[in-house]
Formats: C-alpha cells, structure tokens, sequence
C-alpha cells in the first residue's frame, strides 16, 4: 500500500505514532496526502518531481524568463520558441544559448531548483504583447524540486500526525478539564509546520 507523492512515507507515520498494525493503514495514507497538498498550497510549489514534460511560459523580458507560477526547474531538455507567432516552436535553442539560474542551487548543501532562465549571446526571448499570440516559449524538463527538504519531510511528519489524530476529536475537543473544561485543537496551522515551511514559501505578487 503505497502513499503516492506524499512527504513521507506510510511507514515513517506509523513509527511516529507508534502504530505497530495496519488496521489504520487508509486513514493513515489519506493524512498524508491531504497533509502533503496542504504543504504544496502552503508553500504554492510542489517539491516532487515530474517526469519530462513541456510547459508553455512567456517572459516578462528579452533576456529574462522568470518561471514563478509555472513551477520549479530541476533541468532542461529542449527550450524552443515561436519567433514568428505562428503558434509553432520552431527555434530550438542551444544549451549554450542559455544559463540555468541561481548558478548554485544544484550545489547547495539541501540541493535547490532553478527558478529563471538567461539567454545569453544573440538569443532573445520573444515577448509577448496585448495584441498577439501568448505561449511563446517552450521548456520541456524535469519540474520539482531535486529532493524534498528535509524541513518539508519533518513538516509533512507533524501535520499528518495531526490530521491522523483529529479523528478523534470530530468536534475540536480532544480531551476535559475538571478546571477550565474542553480542551480544543487549535484552528491554526501547527506553529512548527509554519516555521518550518517558511523559507520555502514562494513568495506571491499580487497587482491591483
């Protein structure tokens, strides 16, 4: 019984909540990926990697091709482009017409993405305008991240702990107090998860 694009996996679950049978096993796997697509929309980015695919971008300039909303980079097979608005990529372009950026993030110690694309020498990327064809540009790669963080693995770890046990407590109260009567579970994201996933947040842009 596989988890899928999980965080974490079924058996680290249950070792964190010492679980020991696999009568649980469904609800255990549904905690995980709700708690992972919970994380990807926290984060608005998703740290598993596609297989190769094309997606289709435009630049905001003829040098610069932020990828932002289309999602992280981890390499590149082909990048072509429409040069004519025909809507047919018909330039593929050589590796040597562009650089893969940050420079470092393959080699940082928790390995990151590229999140833009230089052209370099005469290579210009075609923009496009308010009156003409958008979709100029082609990627065809690897998208995600190379490996999940391990801070997203940890979260991942917490919150679908959390979602497991709230089971039990369908109304929000997980237990009673002689004193100061029902005790709750918070309405907030765990203040760890939060602090975790912070630094891998994408940060979201919005125009009036």
């Amino acid at each position: 019984m596989a988890v899928g694009d999980g965080y974490c996996t079924l058996v680290e679950l249950k070792e964190r909540v010492s679980i020991d049978d696999t009568i649980d096993d469904l609800q255990i796997i549904s905690a995980i990926g709700a708690s992972s697509r919970w994380i990807d929309e926290h984060c608005q980015r998703s740290f598993n990697q596609t297989t190769s695919q094309a997606r289709v971008l435009d630049a905001g300039d003829y040098r610069t091709l932020c990828l932002g909303e289309f999602g992280d980079l981890v390499s590149v097979m082909t990048l072509k482009t429409d040069d004519n608005l025909d809507g047919v990529f018909e330039t593929t372009w050589a590796a040597s017409d562009y650089q893969l950026l940050p420079i470092v993030a393959p080699t940082r110690p928790d390995p990151h993405p590229y999140t833009s694309i230089r052209s370099t020498g005469t290579r210009f990327f075609p923009l496009a305008s308010c009156v003409g064809r958008l979709g100029l540009i082609e990627v065809t790669g690897v998208w995600g991240w190379p490996a999940v963080p391990d801070a997203v693995h940890e979260a991942c770890l917490i919150q679908s702990a959390r979602v497991f046990k709230r089971r039990h407590s369908p109304e929000g109260v997980t237990g009673w107090q002689s004193e100061f009567g029902p005790i709750r579970v918070s309405a907030r994201a765990d203040p760890d998860v939060e602090a975790l996933l912070a630094p891998y947040r994408r940060t979201v842009v919005l125009v009036a």
